[in-house]
């Protein structure tokens, strides 16, 4: 419910105790497909516990960067029987105790949870929990009191799902020369590998992007106009959008690979979408400058990226390193302090630092100056604040003296800098001095 700046609210004199302190709209376990990728809408629902998972840690990247979250399964049961899985992430993966797995349970665990999005899957339909989710255990109100009638007195013993840790890819990373090893081999068909790569070069020759069916991502086709999927051929509603397909040549410290990336994977590295890239593409056609377009490519020669790949029955045929990427990991730059940008301790580098180290102090006490000033002005302005005339004259005996102050603070700023400046050059010299030796020998 929203309120604008015409919204009038009036206070009744009722007795508070009769409203529910919760109270949901829930969408039946049957009608929860409807909403498949739909995240205008969040979603409550309501079920007997039928199963659940144990905790554990996942890497998701958020804002290019990778962090480890906990999660977790369950899967919930409405009257008529039907299951809905649904992920929980976060803290509330612990919200559901373990001890629910107890067989003497003599009745039903009844859960709710609010504000969750719903999610397809490789053609599977499930539940994913968000920052706005709240999840309820036998919460003692009418809602949940209707739906245990509705269950009957018969209680099921609840399932216990057991979750693999996942292992960190950086871990099992190999090379992509070893991955050429494994071409040599019929049996490492479908085998999975994580790698580590820079990418070296855009090819272009391919295009970058193609008009995909929204649900599932294939390529439409468009016979005379009448666009149709081939892959939701009866149920395609017509609905498309840009989808990203590049092509580009990687290499790590052995050897060079050739990937082919879509999608959600390429957005991840460029940090927008392709319908955003194609809007752009259009306004530079108008400005008649095409090529910048593509020149957005251009920012990831150079960086580096793990790649999750894997060899397909073509790779090991065709001997080819076009890899299939299934997932693009971002790798996290460490930030380097100052010691680790100096290197090694050396004379100079000690020169460097103590450089550094008179440019600090001389910032704070720049700062602690201009504090001294503002609290002086503060001081003066709120004397005589009724006399107009004696305002006037505080005024600009107060500038008088910031003037001063601020001529004082730059006298010692350009003294500061003439010795750091004396030092530069004296490490200059000896810098200059230490390359005539190395040409020497």
């Amino acid at each position: 419910m929203w309120l604008n700046k015409y919204a009038k609210i009036q206070q009744l004199e009722v007795d508070a105790s009769t409203f529910p302190i919760e109270r949901f709209t829930f969408l039946p376990l049957e009608m929860v497909p409807g909403r498949k990728n739909d995240n205008h809408f969040y979603t409550n629902v309501i079920g007997r516990l039928h199963s659940i998972s144990n905790v554990v840690v996942k890497q998701v990247e958020e804002r290019g960067e990778t962090k480890e979250v906990n999660m977790r399964e369950i899967y919930i049961a409405d009257e008529r029987g039907e299951t809905m899985k649904i992920t929980i992430w976060g803290e509330l993966a612990t919200t559901i105790e373990d001890g629910m797995l107890d067989s003497n349970q003599n009745v039903a665990v009844v859960i709710i949870i609010t504000g969750t999005f719903v999610k397809e899957r490789m053609g599977f339909i499930s539940i994913s929990t968000t920052q706005a989710s709240r999840i309820f255990v036998n919460l003692d109100n009418e809602q949940v009191q209707e739906f245990r009638m509705r269950l009957g007195k018969e209680t099921e013993e609840i399932e216990e799902i057991h979750l693999e840790q996942e292992k960190d890819p950086f871990e099992d990373k190999i090379t992509l020369y070893e991955a050429s090893q494994m071409l040599l081999d019929y049996e490492n068909k479908n085998k999975e590998f994580f790698c580590e790569a820079s990418i070296v070069r855009f090819n272009e020759g391919k295009g970058w992007y193609y008009i995909a069916c929204k649900k599932c991502k294939k390529q439409v086709q468009n016979n005379d106009g009448k666009i149709s999927c081939p892959k939701c051929i009866k149920t395609f509603d017509g609905k498309v959008l840009p989808w990203y397909w590049i092509t580009v040549r990687i290499k790590d410290n052995t050897v060079y690979a050739d990937l082919t990336i879509f999608g959600f994977n390429v957005e991840k590295m460029l940090k927008y979408t392709a319908a955003e890239h194609v809007d752009y593409a259009e306004r530079c056609e108008k400005l008649e400058e095409p090529d910048k377009a593509t020149q957005v490519f251009d920012k990831l020669i150079g960086e580096k990226f793990g790649f999750k790949l894997k060899i397909t029955e073509e790779n090991i045929q065709k001997q080819s390193d076009d890899y299939t990427v299934l997932k693009v990991h971002t790798i996290v730059k460490k930030k380097k302090t100052a010691s680790d940008q100096l290197g090694p301790k050396t004379p100079q580098k000690e020169k460097q630092q103590k450089i550094m180290l008179l440019e600090n102090e001389k910032h704070q006490k720049r700062n602690k100056l201009r504090r001294m000033v503002d609290s002086e002005d503060d001081k003066d302005e709120k004397e005589d604040e009724s006399d107009e005339n004696t305002m006037v004259k505080k005024k600009k005996i107060t500038n008088e003296q910031k003037r001063k102050r601020l001529r004082h603070m730059l006298l010692e700023d350009d003294e500061d800098t003439q010795e750091n400046n004396e030092m530069a050059v004296d490490l200059d010299e000896e810098e200059d001095g230490d390359n005539e030796d190395d040409k020497n020998i």
